[in-house]
């Protein structure tokens, strides 16, 4: 069964090694490898263990197996991960949903640093490019990715149309019966 929950303490080293791992697999795709040493040294025992301490760390498991982690920072989702080999299965749409419900209960806007491999997935949730930032790393090589925001506006406007929709085919349906 699939549950969302707050992280705690217990689950540090679980968190660590499913962040770094996914990004050991899936970032080389798309960043040079000094980048890649930089995402990797942010994900540290004690960031993360701070953060869960914080309250902020929340975590998406199916039958005792975590399988996507995120973190709210104000109105900010940090650390959005979902397993590799549990990706494009909703996994990380029901993480975000989750994390921007929270934000959005306290927020105007959601904000993310976006990976490029998860652009796609927020472009389609309404997100929004706001600028593109670039962090250069040691060895020379940056890091470039965009800083996205969601507007409660807009998502508001999106399930009132989407609503509309609903009942006008609901209706035309109905017309035809």
């Amino acid at each position: 069964m699939e549950a969302i929950r707050k992280a705690t303490e217990e689950d540090n080293e679980s968190i660590v090694k499913l962040v770094r791992e996914t990004m050991r697999e899936v970032y080389p795709n798309y960043y040079p490898t000094g980048a890649v040493e930089l995402f990797l040294s942010y994900q540290t025992k004690e960031n993360i263990i701070r953060d869960i301490q914080n309250g902020i760390v929340y975590v998406l498991e199916n039958d005792g197996l975590m399988i996507g982690t995120g973190t709210i920072k104000e109105n900010r989702v940090c650390r959005l991960v979902v397993r590799t080999n549990q990706q494009e299965k909703g996994y990380g749409t029901k993480i975000i949903e989750y994390i921007e419900r929270q934000i959005l209960s306290n927020y105007d806007t959601v904000i993310l640093d976006a990976s490029l491999p998860a652009c796609e997935l927020y472009r389609k949730r309404g997100y929004t490019t706001m600028e593109y930032k670039k962090i250069q790393a040691e060895n020379g090589d940056y890091i470039c990715y965009p800083l996205m925001q969601l507007q409660e506006k807009i998502q508001l406007l999106d399930q009132s149309s989407d609503l509309l929709n609903n009942e006008l085919i609901g209706t035309t349906t109905q017309g035809r019966n």
